[in-house]
């Protein structure tokens, strides 16, 4: 791999997971773009929570993407939180089955609740 350059020849995939605001889902969009640049050839798949508000975003980018059912945990009361902590194992698998079906060389976590599954 050459340094700075673009290196069209390589292919590899990547899954970049993150978001729920704008603060981590943009910046994976610009590593995404520099990736992207740098190997023409590599795959990248976003994956995100259910919000229509990162499909909407990711899809105008032209990114490839896959929700999974995950929830943030802040502020949403006891009720809401405990159901929120139940889903968590689903989540978690649904995380399992994406890397193990895409079988990316890496995965960026950008923060954010989709992230940490």
């Amino acid at each position: 791999m050459r340094k700075g350059g673009n290196n069209s020849d390589s292919e590899f995939r990547c899954v970049i997971a993150g978001g729920g605001t704008g603060g981590h889902l943009f910046p994976g969009i610009a590593v995404a773009s520099e990736l992207k640049r740098r190997f023409e050839k590599g795959e990248i798949l976003f994956v995100v929570g259910l919000q229509r508000k990162e499909s909407e975003i990711l899809s105008r980018y032209g990114y490839r993407l896959t929700s999974i059912d995950v929830e943030g945990l802040k502020g949403r009361g006891w009720k809401k939180g405990f159901i929120v902590l139940v889903k968590l194992p689903k989540s978690v698998f649904q995380s399992a089955s994406i890397i193990k079906e895409f079988s990316p060389a890496f995965v960026l976590g950008m923060g954010g609740y989709s992230a940490g599954p």
